[in-house]
């Protein structure tokens, strides 16, 4: 199914891979057209196909349950992974969330460990950034650390050549990355308390052994909502800002 949020044709445009149906685009869809986007959202789990090139501004790709090496049971992992390398060509701006961050690390030669060894990392996780995110337009008006929701069994284990780590968290170490006009989040900006909850309940039945740390994450995620819903409000708007400053017929030179 195709999804369009409409909003005046003067706006920056993103296009939205949503690769699983239990990840939508959450609290983020009302936030980017707010701060000045028209959002169009495909589905390739329902169908929809990922295009070969980019016709918009900029890109998103969400996360999903799937790991980002599974591409013979979900083959259009490889075209998500070959359009964030159009995206490059164009210097269009673009976003990786969670399974979105590794297949951009993937894309450009990094490495995504499945079911790392320390263990998931479910719930709220604390980010610091490093002295290389002091200028970049991702951060402004994000703190020196922050808190965001977590959710993932999979870590990007190695950075592609030449992406510059922006912040790290103590258990998974590249939780915000850039390479290029790309920025890869491990974490989930977009989700809310009420997705993360829908999320917990769905893996619960899986591993009901960790039915108690599911329902610790949940209320630590609620508890904190406040603080992270803000944080991620503004990480939208500089990822909306980036785009208005790199128009489409212009972007010749890397963002700030």
């Amino acid at each position: 199914m195709r999804t369009v949020h409409n909003a005046a044709s003067t706006r920056a445009s993103i296009l939205v891979i949503q690769p699983d149906e239990q990840v939508p685009l959450g609290r983020f869809a009302d936030w980017l057209t707010q701060y000045g986007a028209e959002v169009t959202v495909i589905q390739p789990f329902a169908g929809d196909d990922v295009p070969s090139e980019l016709h918009t501004d900029g890109l998103i790709v969400l996360g999903g349950a799937m790991s980002a090496h599974c591409l013979e049971q979900f083959p259009w992992l490889a075209d998500i992974k070959a359009l964030y390398q159009r995206a490059a060509e164009a210097h269009a701006p673009a976003l990786g969330i969670c399974l979105g961050a590794q297949l951009l690390t993937l894309a450009f030669d990094g490495e995504v460990t499945s079911n790392a060894p320390v263990g998931p990392e479910i719930g709220v996780v604390d980010i610091a950034w490093t002295p290389d995110s002091a200028d970049d337009a991702i951060t402004k008006g994000l703190p020196e650390s922050f808190r965001a929701t977590s959710f993932h069994y999979d870590g990007i284990s190695a950075l592609p050549k030449g992406a510059v780590l922006l912040g790290r968290g103590d258990r998974y170490e590249h939780q915000v990355f850039r390479i290029g006009h790309a920025v890869g989040v491990q974490f989930h900006p977009e989700a809310t308390p009420e997705l993360f909850r829908s999320w917990c309940a769905a893996d619960v039945i899986q591993k009901p052994e960790l039915a108690e740390f599911f329902e610790q994450s949940m209320q630590l995620v609620e508890r904190n909502d406040d603080e992270i819903a803000m944080h991620a409000a503004t990480l939208a708007r500089n990822f909306v800002a980036a785009l208005q400053a790199a128009p489409r017929m212009q972007r010749h030179e890397a963002l700030p």
